[in-house]
């Protein structure tokens, strides 16, 4: 949308708060002043801030416009509205306004200290909303980065009583193939499926390098509505064919080839075999995050996948998407989906029933995200509220010391009307310079959050600030300013307040003039900022508390030292295989360096999981269930040394040795889970014999010969989860992870790699310490707890700062009875106890309303807590204890000044 149209949309969204006589009478002469005046801005102050100042007086003229017809001179106004000269007066009165704005700069210019705190404290709440506004547009509220992005859909397994469920499961080959054949509503139907490829033999680059990417149908890119910004993609013939055909991402393009296009049509070596290269992508094309592909660097043909696999109904290992065809509903699409599957059910009644659904592509990215938008957006809302009423607050102030201002300025005959458009002009001064300078640090700070953020955002990369951000800084700024300044505006203009002004009891010392009501005001205002600072208060305080309790989660294993390498052998027949990990596992472990490595196929705390169903020899799954179903467990592979090296105790019996080879007793271990639970079914674990499941990892029973601790294998909030050990020996596979503890402060990892590299120089690596999964699973708690902690002690840095001013205002303001007191025998002990209990007044009665709201509203944190409830006592108690402290902290100042004050010095001042 272009910056004429975004002006001319937004120009006659504020024409209808105009007065209707004179939108019908004036409305065409005023979008063509503004017209007029948005060139001119645009033309003397750029672009951005042209825009800021026209929304600034546009914005005005509406407040002022509907001041006069409704409130301050109807009667005029309606002169106003039946005169024929009226348009001719339209462009003056903006011109008034205008030299209003100018005057108003000049007056705010005299009171530098206040124009500081208040514009700082204002964008201090812009910038933090703007930021995670920006967090919302990219993530929600903009399409997804394909043409018509609302036509493409997931299409997958669903429930049964769930057909239209958002959580759909993967398709068989076979069944795919019958939906993208059967299918009317939809244009076109694809499949994938990731995978990781490996590069050798390639380009400046001598290391082989593994890259994720994926086996694709030739209707993906169709389906995305995106094609090569050079070459082509793959045609269907090749696809049947499982032709070695590959189409490269950018990014990948310019690693390995720096951008020739020398590349189109050339042989590459993929996997020990030579692919041709048919098309790269273009820059701004963004894997599809909703179906797994972030980061995919290469798409290849999907019938290159393994073909006992396809041609199985029952394995479901593909990932379907499909764009609608115009006009077509999402509803219509499901029930055209429900009724295919009705069809293939009636077809294949082996397989059983199956129900399809379709699910929003843009919402199979976003997930649950929207749960943490939420919270971040009450969050940096609540502190955008607290920083505008502390600028209330200080407004107040500042028209209280300038009413013997404004009762000059009446008894001369100044309006109410002008007085109330005096202070407005102020808050829209000070609400665009807030805006502006938020907007500024919310561009800085996006651009830093979305390279620094340590947890899975989808569509991350799309972050930006762009024109509608911008635009909503400026409005929530100016819009906020203006309303929390009508509350001063109206109180110092009204017409008792002004009679006051006016007496000789109301003007007389030089000291600050206020009444009983705005004490009671600015007072009404320090306990709702610090009733709205304890809720973030206590939200941060749970957050520390659940990350504490993170912390002291048990991990069953010691991370310090250890260090990994990933890593997948080329090899497939089972005994090169054993060799070439046997091979691996000496060279490691004599690096010089390594005191103890290991074999395992999975990591801790890196969520990888593999399942299998055992049959007991001597008991039944019944037994262990009180049910006849499978006895599910996980169970990894690993070779001797592997859980000596994590530093896994041995609870009984015997681990993995030497003489556990192929062809010798097939061994197990189980973790204290297991062994556990086969003891309450009435058996000893150690010498138990068990079979794996139907679809097995191996033919033949194994023998439990050790049980081992528990260890966190997934999640730091997952309970201890039932697992097995099997020695790689007797269970090979292509895909292993080798661990090595290195001696104390040293690092292994490139001498691990020349170790490997030595018995196989092709295969790509990953090297990691063990503790970056630690660091890794903490991050999102942390990440929380810290971007909640920093706004919860920004917001009671804000609500201390209005106690303090209050305090200080209301000591200025009682010098003279201070002084008398001191003079009839007061000591300053007791002046001190005075203003410390009304600023623990005001600070315990806002803690107390933020406290009870709180407790109202903090359940919405559950899904963030861990080992704490949204409503623990421990941490309320510890917030109220925090606020208070600080409160006192913060009224002890101007308690000091209060004591300082003599009768000399307060009767002096009159």
């Amino acid at each position: 949308m272009s910056g004429a149209t975004h002006r001319s949309l937004l120009s006659r969204l504020l024409l209808l708060f105009y007065p209707s006589p004179l939108r019908g009478s004036d409305g065409d002469q005023i979008l063509g002043w503004w017209s007029e005046r948005w060139e001119e801005r645009r033309r003397r102050s750029g672009a951005v801030l042209g825009g800021v100042l026209f929304i600034g007086e546009a914005f005005l003229d509406v407040l002022r416009t509907r001041w006069h017809a409704h409130i301050a001179e109807p009667d005029l106004w309606q002169l106003h509205v039946d005169s024929q000269d009226s348009r001719s007066r339209f462009p003056g009165r903006v011109t008034q306004q205008l030299d209003d704005l100018r005057l108003t700069a000049r007056s705010l210019m005299r009171a530098p200290a206040f124009l500081v705190v208040s514009v700082l404290t204002l964008a201090t709440g812009v910038a933090a909303v703007t930021m995670v506004f920006s967090l919302l547009n990219s993530v929600l509220l903009k399409p997804l980065p394909y043409p018509d992005a609302h036509r493409i859909v997931q299409v997958g397994y669903a429930s049964q009583d769930l057909a239209e469920a958002d959580d759909l499961g993967s398709l068989s080959a076979l069944d795919f193939f019958d939906l993208s054949d059967r299918s009317t509503t939809l244009d076109s139907l694809a499949a994938s499926r990731g995978a990781m490829f490996t590069f050798t033999g390639l380009g400046p680059m001598s290391e082989p390098e593994a890259v994720f990417g994926a086996l694709v149908s030739p209707e993906f890119f169709p389906a995305l509505g995106v094609m090569p910004r050079w070459g082509r993609t793959f045609s269907a013939a090749e696809d049947a064919n499982r032709a070695a055909v590959v189409v490269l991402s950018y990014e990948l393009w310019q690693r390995r080839w720096q951008g020739s296009l020398d590349v189109l049509d050339q042989t590459v070596t993929i996997d020990q075999e030579p692919f041709t290269v048919v098309g790269v992508m273009p820059p701004d094309f963004r894997p599809p995050e909703g179906i797994y592909q972030e980061g995919a660097e290469l798409w290849a043909p999907l019938q290159r996948v393994d073909p006992e696999l396809a041609a199985n109904r029952h394995d479901g290992f593909l990932i379907a998407i499909g764009r609608m065809k115009k006009d077509v509903s999402l509803e219509a699409a499901r029930t055209e989906l429900a009724l295919i599957g009705d069809q293939l059910s009636a077809e294949y009644p082996e397989v059983g029933e199956r129900w399809f659904g379709a699910s929003s592509l843009h919402l199979q990215t976003v997930g649950d995200f929207t749960r943490t938008i939420n919270i971040l957006l009450a969050s940096v809302g609540l502190l955008l509220l607290i920083a505008s009423v502390n600028v209330a607050g200080l407004l107040l102030a500042r028209a209280v010391e300038r009413r013997r201002e404004f009762s000059v300025r009446r008894a001369l005959g100044a309006r109410r009307s002008h007085i109330v458009a005096q202070l407005l002009n102020e808050s829209l001064v000070l609400g665009s310079a807030a805006g502006i300078l938020g907007a500024g640090v919310a561009w800085a700070g996006v651009r830093a959050f979305r390279s620094a953020i340590p947890i899975e955002v989808p569509r991350i990369g799309e972050l930006v600030v762009d024109q509608r951000v911008l635009l909503f800084a400026m409005v929530v700024s100016v819009a906020m300013a203006v309303l929390f300044g009508l509350i001063p505006a109206l109180r110092v203009s009204n017409g008792r307040q002004a009679r006051a002004g006016s007496s000789v009891a109301a003007t007389v010392g030089r000291g600050v003039v206020g009444s009983r009501s705005d004490e009671r005001t600015r007072a009404s205002l320090v306990i709702a900022e610090t009733a709205l600072a304890v809720v973030l208060v206590t939200g941060a305080g749970l957050l520390i508390s659940s990350y504490q309790r993170l912390q002291e989660v048990e991990l069953g294993f010691t991370p310090d030292g250890v260090e990994v390498v990933a890593l997948t052998s080329d090899e497939t027949e089972p005994e090169r295989l054993r060799e070439f990990y046997r091979q691996v596992l000496d060279q490691v472990r004599a690096a010089p360096g390594v005191e103890s490595a290991g074999i395992a196929s999975i990591t801790p705390l890196s969520r990888g999981r593999q399942m299998q169903g055992l049959s007991f020899e001597e008991i039944g799954a019944q037994t262990l269930h009180g049910e006849n179903h499978v006895y599910s467990t996980h169970y990894q592979v690993a070779t001797e040394g592997y859980l000596q090296t994590l530093g896994v105790p041995l609870r009984r019996g015997r681990g993995f040795e030497g003489r556990d080879r192929n062809g010798s007793a097939r061994v197990a271990l189980v973790n204290e889970k297991v062994a556990g639970e086969l003891r309450e079914a009435g058996v000893e674990p150690l010498g138990q014999r068990f079979s794996l499941g139907e679809h097995g990892v191996s033919d033949g029973s194994f023998e439990i010969v050790g049980v081992v601790g528990n260890i966190q294998q997934a999640k730091l909030t997952d309970d201890a989860m039932r697992r097995i050990y099997l020695h790689y020996d007797q269970v090979p596979r292509e895909r292993m992870r080798v661990f090595a503890r290195a001696a104390s402060g040293i690092s292994a990892l490139p001498v691990l790699r020349e170790r490997i590299w030595s018995v196989n120089a092709d295969l790509p690596l990953v090297g990691y310490e063990l503790n970056v999964l630690l660091d890794r699973a903490l991050a999102a708690p942390r990440f929380y707890m810290q971007l909640i902690g920093a706004l919860a002690a920004i917001s009671l840095a804000l609500a201390l700062v209005g106690v303090y001013s209050t305090l200080s205002h209301g000591v200025e303001r009682r010098r003279r009875e201070v002084g008398l007191r001191m003079a009839l025998g007061a000591t300053e002990r007791s002046v001190l106890r005075l203003i410390l209990r009304r600023g623990v007044l005001l600070v315990g009665v806002g803690s107390a309303i933020g406290l009870i709201t709180s407790s109202l509203v903090t359940h919405l944190l559950e899904a963030f807590l861990f080992g704490v409830t949204s409503t623990d006592p421990r941490t309320f108690a510890a917030v109220a204890a925090l606020v208070l402290g600080a409160g006192v902290v913060a009224s002890f100042v101007p308690a000091r000044r209060a004591m300082r004050v003599t009768p000399a010095q307060a009767l002096s001042e009159d």
